[in-house]
Parts: structure tokens; sequence; C-alpha cells
């Protein structure tokens, strides 16, 4: 990657939200498309969005390290390496340094900065979605002359192919194929992936007596969904994300009645056996309903998590 690009798009303009109080149930942030995992939550200091930098740093595929002694965190990936120093309002990328309008620092022992500094330096795209309240960060798509390049390199070596004796068959995806590369029937890999993903973060860090947690809010589920649909380019995808709404609800309901059931009787030995089988139980259905191979069984596995839920019992 040349200097003067990673430069192009640090100058690029400035990514700074209103002054006000704004809480992580308001706020996402997506790296193509993926919900970032992270097991502390973005602040927002002097008005900018300030995110934990290892969950950005990973987020791309950068490899990252920790300096205790002089506070310095590294992110490298392929031939670009990214230094940033605790109270510094500069970096260095590969070597230069780079200007930021907010400073790395330490908030409960995990090191925050302005997001779009490192995302545009690994030259990816950053954008703010004010409507959803999503940080939205993207690889920049290949350029048009790589695109023409490998076009034309392609169509060289179909023709010298053509006129071998002994030729190679292979196989070419037509774009039904593609969209239908998940396992439910008529619904496309990315939102299969996007959906399965934001289940995933979810039940993650959910653990018994947590079911308050910030992706379990209706606030913030919402917002999945908006997102969901707004993705769902056909009529089955649209039914497939009404299908993943109601698991996602069920499975939100099935953990707070868990947690309601343990908080009633605390010390009950079988009570708390019993909500660790009903939380695998509840694990098993999800994992089943994302193995769902046409929109007929995703409909039934939906249900089968929204009965599970009626059948969790809080007394």
């Amino acid at each position: 990657m040349k200097l003067k690009n990673i430069f192009a798009s640090v100058f690029s303009a400035l990514f700074i939200f209103s002054y006000v109080s704004i809480s992580w149930a308001g706020i996402g942030i997506k790296i193509n498309n993926r919900l970032v995992e992270s097991d502390v939550e973005p602040q927002i200091i002097e008005g900018r969005t300030m995110v934990p930098v290892r969950a950005i740093f990973e987020g791309v595929g950068a490899d990252v390290k920790w300096n205790a002694e002089d506070k310095t965190i590294t992110g490298t990936k392929g031939n670009t390496t990214i230094v940033m120093v605790i109270g510094e309002k500069s970096m260095t990328v590969n070597g230069e340094n780079i200007n930021m309008d907010g400073s790395a620092m330490i908030i409960d022992a995990r090191t925050y900065a302005p997001a779009r500094y490192v995302a545009e330096a690994f030259d990816y795209d950053v954008s703010w979605n004010g409507e959803l309240k999503e940080v939205i960060i993207k690889s920049k798509p290949a350029s048009k002359v790589t695109t023409e390049a490998v076009t034309e390199t392609a169509s060289v070596k179909t023709t010298e192919a053509s006129t071998e004796t002994t030729t190679t068959e292979t196989t070419t995806m037509s774009a039904a194929d593609i969209l239908n590369s998940s396992p439910v029937e008529g619904v496309g890999a990315e939102l299969y992936k996007t959906i399965k993903n934001d289940f995933n973060s979810a039940f993650k860090i959910y653990y018994i007596g947590n079911a308050n947690n910030n992706r379990f809010q209706r606030a913030t589920y919402n917002k999945l969904f908006e997102v969901w649909l707004y993705n769902a380019k056909t009529k089955d995808e649209e039914l497939f994300v009404s299908y993943s709404k109601t698991a996602y609800v069920n499975m939100v309901t099935t953990c707070s009645r868990i947690d309601q059931r343990k908080a009633k009787y605390p010390t009950n030995a079988n009570v708390a056996e019993y909500c660790v089988k009903r939380k695998d139980s509840l694990e098993e259905l999800i994992k089943k309903y994302f193995s769902s191979k046409n929109l007929d069984e995703a409909k039934k596995n939906s249900e089968a998590i929204k009965k599970f839920a009626s059948a969790t019992p809080v007394k």
C-alpha cells in the first residue's frame, strides 16, 4: 500500500459527533456488515466516539501488540504498521507521523482511540449512519485498473486453454449459486451471515443473570432488525428476516425468564441446574435454526424457539 493513499484516507472528512451523552445501546459499529465484538463499550469523549482499539485492529484483521512500559499499542496488517501512544494526538503509519483529532487513552484498563484513524490507515472506508447510529467500516472496492487487469488476464488464460488439446474443466458459480450459497435456500450468504453473526454476538456474552445486557435491549435489537430488513433484497429474504426477528425476540425472552427463575431461587441447586440445561437447550435450538435448509424449516425452527420461550417457567 502506498503511503500517499494512506494519507489521503487519514485526512478525509472528520468523524465527529455532537456533544451529547449516548449509550452503547444507541451506537453500533460494523466492519464489512459484521457487528464488532468487544468486552467493553465505546465511549463518547468530548463529542467524539472513542472505541476499543484492540477491537478495531482485530476487526480489520490486524495483529495487535501492547507495550505497557512505553504505553504503545501496535497494529500490523500486511505491509502496514500503526503505532499509537497513550495521551498523544498522533500516530505513526509505517514510521510517518499522522495527527489525530483526539488522543489515544486508557479507560478501565482498555485503550481507546477514534475509530476512523485506525480503519482508514488500513485502507478501509469509514462512514456514519445517523439514522441507525452506526459507524460503518468497509473494505475499499478493488480499483478499476485492477479489475480490468484481472479480467484481461483471465481472458488470455481462457483463450490459451481453449487451444490446448487437453483442458481442465472448471466450474464457475452462477449468480443464483452465489445468492443461494447460504444453507437456507433463497437466502443470500451476506444476509444469512449478518443475521447469524448478530445472534452469536448476543448469545456469546449472555450468562445466567445477565439478560439485561445491551445486546438484549429492545433499542439495540430493533436497530439490528432495521439493518436486516434493509439488506433483504427479495421476498424470500424478507421472510427470513421475519422468522429471524421472532427467533431473536424469543431468545431474549427465554434468557430473561431463566434469569427471573434463578433470581427467585438463588440458593436452590436444582433450579441452578435447570437454568443451565435450559440455556444449553436454547443454544441447540438456535443452532438448529441456522441449519435450516429452506424457509419452511426456518419458520418451523423459529416457532420452536418461540414455544420454548413460552414453556420456560418463571415460578
